[in-house]
């Protein structure tokens, strides 16, 4: 890591998963904490990526030193699925997932 790379990480839920508590929680996720300090966003994110299916996207952007695009911007995308949205009943493998 270095002061030229980024890694951000995005979180999506289908919307036919989200009731009443994820909604919940991701209200807590908006929140300040300035008005709650007692909030905890890790807690609630957390619950969300361990009780509802998730996909994440992790992005990393970064200067590159490789010889066809030495000193401009270049980013990587890695996706992935939690386990509760593997094992969902509906979910069949598809390589393509990957």
């Amino acid at each position: 890591m270095s002061d030229s790379k980024s890694v951000t990480t995005l979180v999506f839920i289908p919307t036919d998963a989200v009731d009443e508590n994820c909604q919940a929680l991701l209200r807590d996720m908006e929140s300040c904490r300035t008005d709650d300090p007692d909030l905890d966003k890790v807690k609630s994110l957390a619950t969300i990526a361990a009780e509802y299916p998730c996909y994440f996207a992790t992005v990393v952007s970064y200067i590159s030193n490789d010889i066809k695009r030495n000193g401009k911007a270049t980013y990587a995308i890695k996706c992935r699925a939690n386990t509760v949205a593997l094992r969902q009943d509906n979910y069949e493998y598809n390589h393509n997932d990957i």
